[in-house]
């Protein structure tokens, strides 16, 4: 799955099959039938987890820093099983997602899988989750088999109380499916502004800057309290709130005082 915004195009689920390559001098080669370690699915995104995979977060050969959770509701592409992948191999349309996903995370500001190294390959080889094992480019029904089966979530891998309980209080009080309804209630209202102005004050947009603001200070607090970074933060939490934001077409500024505001982002939607 790969989210819309605000990192480059797709993740883990952005893999796709080919039954054969273009030669040098432009002639079909020979369909692949083994993995010629060239590097494209790692550089199209890092795997989500599964049951499986859970030895590798406990052992500690994955940490929650190289990790990231996608939560539901939060707009992603699938182009292994989504109904959205058009035909001509274009890019699929996002949707919500129906559950969470705690995949690997990218790096350099891209979806590339944080272990895939340009010089030496997959820094997991031999260790890999699941779907990378699963993954066959050239026939990709192994990976379609046991995509959605058994997958991971924070829950499964944090069992600290007083975590889950904030993991809890924060996907309530910064619950994806209600803040899709309120960017989307503040953009209606919004198209009779002039362009580029913030949103108006109104219950929708003060339930998001509420949660902006909540969102960004629990990370800050307990970066400061726990020595958390901020991208433990982001398997913990999920991705900060601005940034889910941007998928359902607002930005994120700041005024004068360094108080949040929200305009709408042409470039997400």
């Amino acid at each position: 799955m790969t989210p819309q915004r605000p990192q480059g195009p797709k993740g883990p689920q952005g893999r796709q099959g080919s039954q054969g390559r273009q030669g040098s001098q432009g002639r079909p080669e020979a369909a692949r039938t083994s993995c010629e370690r060239c590097g494209t699915c790692c550089r199209k995104g890092g795997p989500a987890l599964h049951e499986e995979d859970a030895h590798l977060f406990h052992e500690g050969t994955i940490t929650p820093r190289e990790l990231v959770t996608l939560r539901a509701g939060e707009l992603a592409v699938d182009n292994v099983l989504a109904a959205n992948v058009p035909a001509d191999g274009a890019q699929a349309e996002p949707a919500p997602l129906a559950r969470e996903i705690v995949k690997i995370r990218g790096r350099d500001g891209r979806w590339t899988c944080h272990f895939y190294d340009a010089m030496r390959g997959c820094l997991l080889h031999g260790r890999h989750p699941a779907e990378c094992r699963a993954l066959a480019c050239w026939d990709p029904s192994g990976l379609a088999a046991m995509y959605t089966q058994g997958r991971l979530t924070r829950r499964d891998l944090v069992h600290a109380g007083a975590l889950v309980e904030l993991m809890d209080e924060h996907d309530e009080r910064c619950a994806v499916g209600r803040m899709a309804e309120q960017a989307a209630e503040a953009l209606a209202v919004h198209v009779w502004r002039e362009p580029g102005a913030p949103l108006p004050p109104g219950e929708a947009v003060d339930g998001l800057l509420e949660a902006l603001r909540y969102d960004a200070a629990l990370r800050s607090v307990i970066v400061e309290r726990t020595g958390c970074t901020r991208a433990e933060l982001d398997f913990l939490f999920g991705r900060p709130v601005a940034q889910v934001l941007r998928a359902f077409g607002l930005r994120t500024t700041r005024d004068a005082d360094g108080a949040p505001v929200l305009t709408p982002d042409r470039d997400a939607r």
